[in-house]
């Protein structure tokens, strides 16, 4: 009988990629203020916030990273601060592997890079364009995710990016980055990544 052939270990892969997907769509859904956000502005930054929580369930950090098996994963934003209080609202209540989530501002214009090196969750505002070889040398041998959100970030050592695709916000991914810093990348965050070599 003719027909079209169904490869199971492509449609599994497919379907827990779509339900990670979906995972990230219900985060911001279902936080408080996001749903609701008025603004084009306000709803980008709640989906970021989203995304910045989901990456730390799906990233992994030497345990030499932490202090003590009780210090929290520390989500940074250095510069301007577009988030309002979405990433406060994504993470309140929230832990991670035993770890609770805790969010530093830091000031950009060089003030804060000897702090970004404790963060390990880095994000690196649009206001710090310019300042990214800085940056990347503060927290250079340590075990620090970069997420920026200006074209080319992960190109030049960043290690994951927001990108714009149509409506879509979707992410980039440099595995080097990622391998050299000591973070390990689940498997289904490298399927709905786009891979920067």
């Amino acid at each position: 009988m003719m027909g079209i052939r169904i490869d199971m270990a492509q449609s599994v892969r497919f379907f827990r990629a779509w339900l990670f997907a979906v995972g990230l769509v219900l985060c911001v859904c279902g936080s408080p203020g996001l749903a609701s956000a008025g603004s084009d502005a306000e709803r980008e930054y709640g989906v970021k916030a989203a995304y910045l929580y989901n990456f730390a369930k799906f990233l992994t950090w030497p345990e030499s990273s932490f202090a003590s098996a009780e210090e929290p994963i520390h989500i940074c934003v250095m510069g301007r601060d577009d988030f309002g209080g979405s990433v406060d609202a994504v993470i309140s209540g929230k832990n991670v592997r035993g770890r609770s989530l805790a969010l530093w501002k830091l000031r950009g214009d060089g003030v804060d890079d000897r702090k970004a090196g404790s963060c390990h969750i880095l994000f690196v505002s649009s206001s710090e364009q310019g300042r990214e070889s800085y940056i990347f040398a503060s927290i250079k041998g340590r075990s620090v995710v970069t997420v920026g959100e200006v074209e080319g970030f992960a190109g030049i050592g960043g290690m994951l990016n927001y990108v714009a695709r149509g409506t879509k916000l979707r992410f980039q991914l440099n595995r080097k980055v990622a391998e050299d810093a000591g973070i390990g990348v689940s498997a289904r965050l490298v399927k709905i990544a786009e891979i920067v070599e």
